[in-house]
């Protein structure tokens, strides 16, 4: 599984095990995912918008796959739901966020369902988003 991130803005991506690619328009919008090796399979993937204020915000999140029950200790080999793969994702954004843009917070756009799952990463509940510091 190699994880990616894509330069959208020449819609082109170069591998390095970590791809990185950045689209500018009033901003700038960073796609990460987790593909096959040989990119015909997309098993996860992440949005990150950089604004031109301290926070970063992710703007989508999601792992395909067929729906599978969270039972600890017990994880599918056919699906790559409950495998961490979110959770990977959104560390990375995370890193380029602080690391590579020097920003100091990043905010998910988040359902009422998934809320729990954010707060277990550390983010907090701010107005509509929730919201950590890097």
């Amino acid at each position: 599984m190699v994880l990616t991130v894509w330069d959208l803005g020449n819609l082109r991506g170069w591998k390095l095990n970590l791809k990185f690619g950045i689209l500018k328009i009033l901003g700038k919008e960073i796609f990460l995912s987790f593909e096959n090796k040989n990119r015909v399979k997309l098993y996860s993937l992440l949005r990150l918008r950089i604004t031109s204020k301290n926070t970063a915000i992710i703007r989508e999140v999601h792992t395909y796959g067929q729906l599978r029950p969270i039972v600890r200790g017990l994880a599918s080999n056919i699906s790559p739901q409950h495998k961490g793969l979110g959770k990977k994702l959104i560390k990375e954004a995370e890193r380029i966020a602080k690391k590579e843009f020097g920003l100091n917070k990043i905010a998910v756009i988040s359902s009422v369902g998934v809320k729990n799952y954010y707060r277990r990463l550390g983010y907090r509940l701010a107005n509509t988003y929730m919201v950590k510091k890097v």
